[in-house]
């Protein structure tokens, strides 16, 4: 006991920066891909989601790339291209042994 109220600033430290490590492996290993897509006429967001969304729920997909393109009330306009999450389905995720 009286060695961890010795370091007890190093231990806390260690503790942050093991703490930042695993919020950085956590980023490094969601990174999602992302294509273009040119609208064309009768394309909506919905008819788009259905078709690129993979395993992503729709409105997850909506919002997800409302905010990323910055598009304002939902309105997409044919010739706009559009920067979309690639398709991940759960054949396309690593799995991690600790996933499990």
């Amino acid at each position: 006991m009286s060695w961890i109220k010795r370091n007890v600033k190093n231990v806390l430290m260690v503790a942050i920066m093991l703490a930042g490590a695993g919020y950085m492996m956590n980023d490094l290993l969601n990174q999602k891909e992302y294509i273009e897509v040119q609208i064309v006429e009768g394309d909506t967001l919905w008819s788009l989601g259905k078709e690129h969304k993979g395993d992503m729920k729709l409105n997850r997909w909506i919002n997800e790339v409302t905010s990323n393109n910055a598009i304002i009330d939902n309105k997409i306009i044919a010739g706009d291209v559009l920067l979309i999450p690639a398709e991940q389905n759960e054949s396309n995720k690593v799995e991690i042994a600790s996933d499990k």
